[in-house]
């Protein structure tokens, strides 16, 4: 089970019977709904959801969550209230702003996301209405109070007629980008699954993509107004590069046994830097960052996964290991208000490492907390098994976070490729 301390997941939704929609198969988990059914004529509309919305390539962007969907349209956005499972406290619309404070609210067992294998003990929650009066590409975004330890995080709902959809979830990253069709009524609810409170913020900002006739490339939010014909002479670019990407889908070159590909195409042999500690870890003086090092050397110092002596559990936002992974350490401090982005770089595939007459694997775990010792995580992820994405942490000015390289085990140590970048 792995945990992460701040998770955006969708949620489906559909009718409420068959005389409000009729749902076709048309493909192994796909379902497209029938004609569409007025179920009041004034207020809502649940409409037809083309084939072509279905597929992802259809978006032209990997980084925009489409789901097959049930669309309840508004020709107004919905008053705060009552909404089926939610009770929502704001009507959030673009350029929309909502906050509170997560403390006594009611609670709604929603899981069934396919996130923890056990329901968690229900929890206070937070929910408002996300409403847009023409079709856009929204972005959802949870800020939280990063002066307290909490674990805080948003899910993205559907919507039935009725209200929000808690069920049937999908995992996403923690700054979400959806479609919003015109008049699309949606919902977002913000909790915690240690129910514990704490301070929050949500922001939805637009965007509308721009694609004139015959365009192709960036659609000015993100996405691709379609893919622009490939060129019939590309001229590999390795001036002064030893390895990495050539620019024509090749390779400059591939390093020797033992040394590892910078992003500068420059090969380098990992060395461990004696960062293994709180005290001796390595201060990132300016981003972008990059370090090539191993945990060979290194002792296993911290750990998301709380005391030992006790059950191997996250620590509130972290992700679980076992005990025994090397680690080593990077500090960094925002010499301005920045949003912070990490990443391990994979240097092997899961299957080829680790088992019977295979290498050990690298380190694995990268996490970021706001102390050292590890008290809870701000972000983390395992780069090896699930290919996490970027870890992403807004920063206030001279606040300092801690980078922590991690094996998963015992068995993970080895050379490891950590970027560090900001916004």
């Amino acid at each position: 089970m792995r945990l992460t301390g701040l998770c955006v997941v969708w949620s489906l939704a559909c009718g409420d019977g068959a005389d409000q929609v009729a749902l076709v198969e048309v493909g192994a988990g796909v379902m497209v709904p029938g004609e569409a059914v007025t179920l009041t004529p004034d207020v809502v509309e649940v409409q037809d959801v083309p084939a072509s919305d279905l597929e992802s390539t259809e978006t032209g962007s990997d980084d925009v969550a489409v789901i097959p969907d049930v669309v309840v349209i508004k020709p107004e956005p919905p008053l705060p209230g009552a909404a089926g499972a939610c009770t929502t406290r704001a009507v959030l619309e673009c350029g929309g702003h909502a906050e509170g404070y997560l403390q006594g609210a009611s609670a709604v067992t929603a899981w069934g996301c396919g996130l923890w294998p056990v329901e968690l003990p229900e929890s206070p929650e937070h929910s408002v209405t996300l409403w847009s009066a023409a079709e856009t590409v929204a972005t959802l975004r949870l800020t939280r109070d990063l002066s307290d330890a909490h674990s805080l995080y948003a899910r993205l709902l559907g919507a039935t007629p009725d209200g929000c959809q808690p069920g049937a979830c999908t995992a996403f990253t923690a700054e979400t980008r959806f479609v919003l069709k015109a008049g699309q009524v949606r919902y977002a609810a913000v909790e915690s699954w240690n129910e514990e409170p704490g301070d929050w913020s949500l922001d939805l900002t637009c965007c509308t993509p721009v694609c004139p006739a015959g365009a192709c490339g960036d659609d000015g939010c993100g996405g691709s107004c379609g893919t622009c014909p490939t060129p019939d002479v590309c001229t590999p670019s390795c001036a002064g590069k030893a390895c990495g990407p050539d620019g024509c889908g090749g390779a400059c070159g591939a390093c020797g046994a033992g040394a590892v590909c910078r992003l500068d195409g420059t090969c380098v042999a990992p060395v461990f830097a004696g960062n293994d500690t709180c005290a001796s870890a390595t201060v990132v003086a300016a981003l972008p960052f990059e370090a090539v090092g191993t945990t060979q050397g290194a002792t296993d110092s911290l750990s998301p996964s709380g005391d030992p002596s006790l059950a191997v559990v996250p620590l509130d936002g972290c992700i679980r290991t076992e005990t025994g992974g090397r680690d080593v350490v990077y500090r960094v401090t925002a010499p301005v208000a920045l949003t912070l982005r990490a990443r391990l770089e994979p240097l092997v595939p899961e299957a080829a490492c680790g088992g019977p007459g295979l290498p050990t694997c690298p380190p694995s775990v990268l996490y970021v907390a706001g102390a050292c010792p590890v008290e809870s995580c701000l972000a983390a992820g395992d780069f090896l098994a699930t290919g996490s994405g970027d870890l992403v942490v807004p920063m206030t000015k001279g606040q300092s976070v801690y980078l922590v390289v991690d094996g998963h085990d015992a068995t993970e140590a080895g050379p490891f490729h950590l970027t560090v970048s900001s916004d």
